[in-house]
């Protein structure tokens, strides 16, 4: 079922393509900010009542200078008249974020907290225009209030200005790391935050892992593969970094106690984009396909789609799995618990199947067979944005889009749901409409055998 995107809202535009959406401060959950492929951050305040948001801040990371990468023996790429030099991965942890470069380059940010008085003349500038449209707003408000009771939301009481009244710092980034090690594009990022280890993956085919207390290069990996996924599974006090290739099998770094150890065995779901961790395992997201793992990574069922489109980007909400395509749809998914089904009967031999066999019970044991195959069903979609998207950050029951076409996009899951059950229940009724008339119209008027016009037989000449 396609649904209108009619409600769906642009949050903020960036200058370049969205890679990822933060909220540090888990004390203010209206308070986020964006960032783009070309470093720039807009800070910016949500509101769940009425979905609007205000931009409170914009800046963007500094690289080091040329000189000090030369220094340093770090590959410059030459660049051409406006091209800059892309972010291809980044992560956050503590007040940290760590972001990884298509030149090879890793620099560690720090996030640092400034009094709002320090930045006076814009805070006023946004404080005017929010005064400005403060009638409409509040009006805003309270005609969503009555729409939070239908759709089951918590509603806060506070306006966007109250919300705008609370912040008292915004954020700036200062470099304190530069990593280097790496000569082509960065793959992937982890954090283990019980070792404070930053584990990295590059094009050139090398593994490194840092230690985020001094900076310094522990280990380094020259593999044969380009690691896609880096992934953390614990078990009994052993912790196993679990890297994923593009070769048919997995790499196993055991990072318990050094020297670590390093081992790869066969592993055939090597295709797989993203990886996103459940309660009781994993997803791993095929181009048509999604597979279930526990959590040491042992198989346990593989759900296709039956539609020709593959799949780009997988987040979890409550008990559905979000996709998105290729062509731009948001698509909310279930999957078929993973229970024994019944053995299917020989059609052929439906009575013997029927009669209890001689000297046995009348209630016979049904007999089960297990599968690991299922299809997915798509409950309902929408398109969002002109572009692929690059990730999705899930709050509550909202879904910031990252779009590759330089927008934030905000999707409400739950009034979505609500609509698909509107749509769903119109359809049933027009249905059951249907085949009353097609009734009605087969229904004939049944007519008596006649003798005649003058109701006698007429009698044969």
């Amino acid at each position: 079922m396609i649904l209108p995107n009619d409600d769906i809202k642009v949050i903020t535009s960036h200058s370049s393509s969205v890679l990822q959406v933060f909220h540090f401060d888990i004390n203010q959950p209206y308070h986020f900010m964006s960032i783009s492929d070309n470093g720039e951050i807009i800070e910016w305040i949500f509101d769940k009542i009425s979905k609007s948001t205000k931009e409170i801040e914009k800046c963007n990371l500094q690289r080091p200078g040329d000189d000090i990468l030369t220094i340093n023996k770090h590959e410059i790429r030459k660049l051409k008249k406006g091209e800059y030099i892309k972010i291809t991965s980044i992560i956050q942890f503590n007040n940290f974020i760590a972001v990884g470069y298509d030149d090879g380059l890793i620099l560690i940010y720090q996030a640092e907290k400034q009094p709002i008085d320090k930045k006076k003349p814009a805070m006023d500038g946004l404080q005017e225009k929010i005064e400005e449209e403060n009638q409409s707003d509040e009006e805003n408000h309270k005609a969503k209030e009555k729409e939070t009771e239908k759709e089951n939301i918590k509603p806060s009481g506070e306006s966007m200005q109250d919300l705008i009244s609370k912040i008292d710092y915004y954020n700036t980034f200062s470099l304190y790391y530069i990593l280097l090690g790496h000569s082509q594009q960065i793959r992937s990022l982890y954090y283990v935050a019980s070792k404070k280890f930053l584990v990295t993956s590059s094009d050139n085919c090398t593994v490194k892992i840092y230690d985020m207390t001094n900076g310094f290069s522990l280990y380094h990996f020259n593999l044969d593969c380009i690691v896609n996924k880096i992934v953390l599974s614990e078990k009994r006090n052993i912790q196993n970094l679990i890297l994923f290739s593009e070769d048919p099998y997995k790499l196993i770094i055991d990072i318990t106690k050094e020297p670590f150890s390093f081992n790869h065995y066969s592993f055939k779901y090597n295709n797989c984009s993203q990886i996103e961790k459940i309660n009781n395992g994993y997803y791993l997201l095929g181009p048509r396909s999604v597979y279930s793992f526990d959590t040491n990574l042992e198989y346990k069922a593989t759900y296709t789609s039956l539609d020709p489109i593959n799949y780009s980007l997988m987040k979890i909400y409550k008990n559905n799995i979000i996709l998105f395509d290729a062509e731009n749809y948001l698509e909310v998914t279930s999957f078929q618990n993973l229970e024994e089904k019944k053995a299917a009967v020989d059609p052929k031999n439906k009575k013997a199947a029927a009669k209890p066999a001689k000297g046995k019970n009348d209630k016979k044991e049904e007999e089960v067979a297990k599968t690991d195959q299922y299809n997915i069903v798509t409950e309902f979609k929408v398109k969002i944005g002109n572009d692929e998207m690059t990730e999705c950050y899930i709050y509550e029951q909202f879904g910031f889009c990252c779009c590759q076409d330089n927008n934030l996009y905000l999707v409400d899951l739950e009034l979505k749901k609500d609509l698909k059950y509107e749509r769903f229940n119109m359809a049933t009724e027009d249905e059951a409409s249907l085949q009353m008339m097609k009734i009605l119209a087969n229904t004939k008027t049944k007519k008596k055998k006649g003798k005649g016009k003058d109701g006698k037989k007429k009698k044969k000449k």
